[in-house]
């Protein structure tokens, strides 16, 4: 790093959609006071490999950063909307939805399921769902953008994307080299480091040649190549916990697009997604490679895709983890190089968009010592709470039957994620920690998913007359089942709108 502290180059190794999303981010913010430069392998495949991304809502105001208009992001892309995901078959024969979107709205100062939880204390059947716009769109296929008006019952629900990985990745490629950056075909041959551990340079395998810079990103993936192989730092194993490192992928034709859903099935070894997008779907079965071999994987997606022509399946192996340090010296780790969490809540470009902002508003200068401190805290505490979402699944499941679930159900979970649950159960109190993945409305609709609600509700919720609660909840539920009939079906706003996919998605 330069003597003042100033950075005039950065290298990102790597050349997933993690590491395009840091050159586009970084090249649209610097405004040409440094030099941007990606090294990508040699070939050509991680273009080659389709996938397909379950977003949060978050990711679309960093679209909107990198100057993406989302109607040509949805277009080239075969984009469609997201209300949230359904989860089905964590507890026996039950379905849920985790939307994007609040449960009904405040009264009186007390948290709306509050009075869910003493309503359904008399004996009235309670349905959660009924409460919330985005849930109630979502069940019945239907959509339109939210309501700017705060007063308007449609501004209580927000939404993601589903969209085709390798057009995006395209398309973030394109945004960088617009804005500058450069690229480098190659693979890294050896990293030079100093003797207090600072990486000087790389040298490229074939061609020898060597590239320094002030700073160096690892956007390699779960692979690590700087962070992990060069610098040795500690990866903090979660498998324990979260035990399925291995998955098997393929894409089916989809002639009807649905439900605005990511859907996630509970399995036997444990659980299969669907993402829609226009004229397909990408499946997948994540599960611990422990108790299943690939050839049976494989067997059991193919299954649960139904008649449905595939694409060839693809199998791939992640841990969940965490790097100890995922800034080292001039060297920061960003997306699953910094660590992998597994992807139940479609948190994997939610932690990519999130390490890069931690970086940019850190970005190094004059107090090299600092700033790596704070992005290592923020980090691990952001990888930690999605680490406890996703255990959250396991530990709230109610399933029986078979090895793999009668581990989850044993197995000892962290001692916040321990708090949190036992807190709800008690009295409905949702507790939230610094950098929260997830809003508290995805806890809410976890925990009454599952079919876990407080023993008793708030003091304050106790006040008012139960006739006027009833009431008050019967208008909420009528206002949201009018807002939810006003909508067109998903393809059909998808249509009207002209977002239709371009013949290049």
């Amino acid at each position: 790093m330069p003597d003042n502290g100033n950075v005039r180059s950065v290298v990102i190794v790597g050349d997933g959609i993690d590491a395009w999303m840091a050159a586009a981010a970084l090249t649209v913010s610097c405004g040409g006071r440094f030099a941007v430069r990606v090294i990508a392998p040699p070939d050509d495949s991680i273009a080659a490999h389709g996938t397909a991304e379950s977003t949060l809502p978050p990711l679309r105001a960093f679209n909107a950063l990198l100057g993406l208009d989302e109607d040509q992001l949805i277009r080239a892309c075969a984009g469609t909307f997201k209300l949230g995901t359904q989860f089905v078959g964590w507890r026996e024969g039950g379905r849920y939805i985790q939307p994007c979107g609040e449960f009904g709205a405040t009264l009186g100062g007390v948290a709306f399921h509050q009075y869910l939880t003493r309503l359904r204390a008399t004996g009235t059947a309670v349905r959660p769902e009924d409460y919330c716009l985005a849930a109630v769109a979502a069940r019945a296929g239907s959509f339109t953008r939210p309501s700017q008006d705060p007063s308007s019952v449609q501004s209580t629900m927000t939404y993601a994307l589903h969209l085709d990985g390798a057009r995006y990745r395209e398309l973030l490629i394109e945004v960088a080299r617009r804005n500058g950056a450069s690229i480098t075909h190659g693979a890294v041959a050896e990293v030079l480091l100093t003797e207090t551990g600072s990486i000087t340079a790389l040298i490229l395998e074939g061609s020898g040649e060597r590239i320094e810079a002030d700073l160096f990103v690892d956007a390699s993936g779960t692979q690590a190549r700087l962070i992990g192989e060069a610098l040795g730092v500690a990866f903090e194993d979660w498998s324990d916990v979260l035990p399925c490192s291995r998955q098997v992928s393929a894409r089916c034709d989809e002639k009807q697009l649905g439900a605005p859903l990511t859907r996630v099935d509970a399995a036997a070894f444990g659980w299969m997604s669907r993402v829609p997008l226009q004229g397909s779907a990408a499946c997948s079965y994540v599960y611990d490679p422990m108790l299943l071999d690939d050839e049976s994987a494989a067997g059991a997606l193919r299954e649960w895709m139904g008649e449905s022509t595939a694409t060839p399946f693809t199998f791939g192996a992640a841990k969940s983890g965490r790097r100890v340090t995922p800034w080292q010296g001039n060297c920061v780790a960003i997306g699953a190089a910094a660590g992998f969490i597994e992807p139940l809540e479609s948190t994997a470009l939610h932690l990519t968009q999130s390490t890069i902002v931690r970086l940019l508003s850190l970005f190094p200068a004059r107090v090299p010592d600092v700033e790596p401190r704070e992005y290592n805290r923020l980090v691990g505490n952001e990888l930690e709470r999605a680490r406890d979402l996703a255990i959250a699944h396991y530990a709230t499941a109610q399933r029986t039957g078979g090895e793999f679930w009668r581990r989850r159900a044993s197995a000892t979970i962290p001692g916040p994620l321990a708090h949190k649950i036992s807190q709800y159960a008690s009295r409905g109190k949702l507790v939230s920690y610094d950098h929260e993945p997830l809003p508290e409305t995805a806890w809410l609709a976890l925990y009454l998913g599952q079919g876990i609600w407080p023993k008793r509700c708030e003091a304050l919720a106790e006040g008012p007359d139960i006739e006027s609660v009833r009431q008050q909840l019967t208008r909420v539920r009528a206002a949201i089942e009018q807002a939810a009939d006003s909508m067109a079906p998903h393809a059909a706003y998808i249509q009207q709108n002209g977002l239709g996919a371009t013949s290049h998605a």
